[in-house]
């Protein structure tokens, strides 16, 4: 739409200046707005005159229905030639309909500078075909449905709506500028987008609305489910915001229904009925915990959940057992008479126990029976179970303890005392003596300790054998019994003790031929003890030839002084091979076990005080003697009597003073004697 301003010239504006004008207008139904441009342009009609200067026009654009309204100006400098135009304003006004597209506008014109004019009117811009305005508003929703306010700023006859990017759905013949709808088949727990577009009643324009989006609440469903006791209550938090009466259901971890709570709130509590607690346990024979689920039901759709845990309760949950027995399941109570001694080393104890029960559906695994140093496990039938040590090795009482585990791994004990009787094997002692060592007639002894249990007996059986003859009797214990064993033959006794435990102990000792205690060989010059002499001119004794070991060392030396000075000794009077010198001391041989030795220590002119001789075997001290001298005498004697002394091959024996000045002079006689 276009047309022409009203513009006229006033005050000195020449008369060869005239103006025209032209506004044009573009409507835009989206914003139901008109963009109007103006232009003004100056014309010189002179064919002589030039026309310069500045010029400013303003232009003010009011809707008819406004008090005031939008200016603009433009100044535009003038140089114009004869019989020339020259724009003078160019600008543009964006102007607002009604709604009903309808825009009527007032005008007015001022130029003023070096040319002026002035001019008003009225425009009256196209009418814009516009549609109602729709706001969509959510209001509420469920699991699977929502709805939805509209209004328009006008009245409409009809609505469509569209969900996301689907289809336009035609919700039919309204009449009036607000509403609501219901939307239903959605899912739950899901985000939607909604536009409405509505027809205006007046002119049946059809427009759009801004999207209106929401999201459906979810089913039902557990929040928290906490690790709980079997028997205690568990408390499960819910997902329940439009208060929904819901079933929920405790379930194992396999989906198995354990328990089941209504409620239309936000939590569920309970579960610790008694048949809850049966499901419970039996759901875990072979644990101690498991994993639960908690299933929630709303109109047909449930919502699960895997839980926390829950636990048995060790105390509910222990097996449970009688007070073991035991007795001596060997033949041994022949001998003890009372199955319940147990004897060490020999009775086979076995245990056995009753009552046995596991707890809260749980399974007996085991029972097994202990004691110091052995474990079994019991035979189970039934509700009791048996089992059998093997012999024990303690001599004092026991306890059994006897425990019986289940299938969840709870266990129960429960203990015996086992009396036990300490047993060792009869200690055997045999004598077998001629008589005067010589004769045949022979007393045999045999001594025996055993254990006294029970009706503990003994006894005892003797073969002699010689080559020639064979002696069988059974003996008393600590009796002397006398044989006739011939005196020219060597014999040997076999002695056998068995007890009523079934042990039986053998022992052998041998018997010489007849020998007289001493025995004076006048061929040989030669005299035998306990045996008859092979050599000449020598004493044997048991056979063995004895060789006397004698040697006297001597020393005379003058001291030095010191606290404990070894007087280095010299062999003198010497029988044997088994005495010899070494380094001063005597050196034993390897054929003595025993020696004599004592020392004789002469001073001359000793000062006063305490003097000492010492005789040692190696560093070690075996004799010690000493004198303390008041005044100076002219000599004194120290001496240590023979003293009897066990040595070895190669031990040595040394002579210490202590307490001499350096002065004085000592001689020392050094005596070993021992038999080889």
């Amino acid at each position: 739409m276009n047309g022409f301003l009203n513009i006229y010239r006033t005050g000195d504006t020449p008369s060869y200046v005239s103006y025209s004008s032209l506004w044009s207008s573009t409507p835009d139904a989206a914003t139901n707005t008109s963009t109007l441009s103006i232009q003004i342009v100056a014309t010189n009609s002179s064919s002589q005159f030039y026309v310069t200067g500045t010029v400013t026009t303003a232009i003010t654009i009011t809707p008819t229905n406004l008090a005031t309204g939008t200016t603009k100006s433009q100044t535009t400098t003038l140089n114009m030639s004869p019989n020339s135009t020259q724009t003078i304003y160019t600008q543009t006004f964006t102007c607002n309909h009604d709604v009903n597209g309808e825009c009527a506008l007032r005008y007015s014109v001022g130029i003023s500078g070096a040319i002026t004019g002035t001019g008003a009117g009225n425009l009256t811009l196209d009418t814009i075909a516009v549609g109602a305005y729709p706001l969509l508003t959510f209001a509420s929703a469920t699991e699977t449905g929502a709805t939805l306010n509209w209004s328009t700023d006008v009245p409409i006859d009809y609505f469509w709506y569209k969900v996301g990017t689907g289809n336009w759905v035609a919700n039919g013949s309204v009449s009036g500028k607000s509403g609501s709808f219901t939307l239903t088949g959605l899912s739950a727990n899901t985000s939607y987008s909604v536009k409405i577009k509505v027809r205006r009643a007046s002119n049946q324009v059809q427009t759009e609305s801004a999207a209106a989006t929401f999201t459906t609440y979810s089913y039902p469903y557990p929040i928290t489910m906490p690790n709980f006791n079997i028997g205690s209550t568990l408390t499960v938090t819910l997902y329940n915001p439009l208060g929904r009466s819901v079933s929920v259901k405790l379930q194992d971890a396999n989906g198995n229904q354990m328990g089941s709570q209504s409620t239309s709130g936000t939590y569920a509590s309970g579960y610790a009925g008694a048949s809850v607690v049966t499901a419970l346990y039996g759901s875990i024979p072979n644990a101690k915990s498991g994993t639960y689920k908690i299933a929630v039901t709303y109109g047909g759709h449930t919502e699960t959940r895997t839980g926390g845990k829950y636990y048995t309760v060790e105390a509910n949950c222990k097996p449970e057992l009688n007070t073991p027995t035991y007795r001596d399941s060997s033949n041994n109570t022949i001998t003890t008479q009372d199955d319940q001694i147990i004897v060490q080393n020999k009775s086979t104890p076995e245990v056995t126990v009753t009552g046995l029960a596991s707890k809260k559906s749980a399974t007996i695994a085991s029972v097994t029976a202990s004691i110091p140093g052995q474990t079994i496990t019991l035979t189970v039938s039934g509700t009791s179970a048996t089992g059998t040590f093997t012999p024990p090795n303690s001599a004092v009482n026991m306890t059994c303890t006897v425990t019986i585990t289940d299938s969840r791994g709870y266990s129960t004990s429960k203990t015996v005392t086992m009396t036990v009787a300490a047993y060792f094997e009869p200690q055997v002692t045999v004598t077998a003596h001629r008589h005067n060592n010589y004769y045949s007639d022979t007393d045999v002894t045999v001594n025996v300790e055993y254990a006294q249990i029970g009706n503990n007996q003994i006894g005892i059986g003797m073969v002699a054998r010689s080559d020639n003859d064979t002696i069988s009797d059974t003996l008393l214990n600590g009796v002397t019994s006398t044989y006739s064993m011939d005196n020219e033959e060597e014999w040997t006794i076999g002695i056998a003790v068995f007890d009523g435990f079934g042990t039986t102990v053998t022992t052998v000792v041998y018997l010489s031929k007849g020998m007289p205690i001493i025995f004076f060989d006048k061929d040989k010059y030669s005299v035998g003890i306990n045996c008859f002499p092979s050599h000449d001119e020598t004493l044997e004794v048991d056979g063995a030839v004895m060789n006397r070991n004698v040697m006297t060392a001597t020393a005379s030396t003058q001291t030095s002084g010191t606290s404990n000075q070894q007087i280095s000794v010299a062999a003198g009077e010497t029988v044997g091979d088994q005495l010899t010198i070494d380094s001063g001391s005597v050196k034993i041989g390897s054929k003595l076990s025993k020696v004599l030795v004592s020392v004789n220590v002469n001073a001359l002119s000793v000062s006063a005080g305490n003097h000492g001789v010492t005789i040692k075997k190696g560093n070690t001290t075996v004799a010690y003697a000493y004198r303390t001298m008041t005044a100076t005498p002219n000599s004194e004697s120290i001496s240590i009597a023979p003293v009897l002394l066990s040595v070895a091959a190669n031990d040595t024996l040394s002579v210490y003073v202590s307490g001499y000045a350096s002065t004085e002079y000592v001689s020392v006689q050094f005596t070993v004697e021992g038999m080889a």
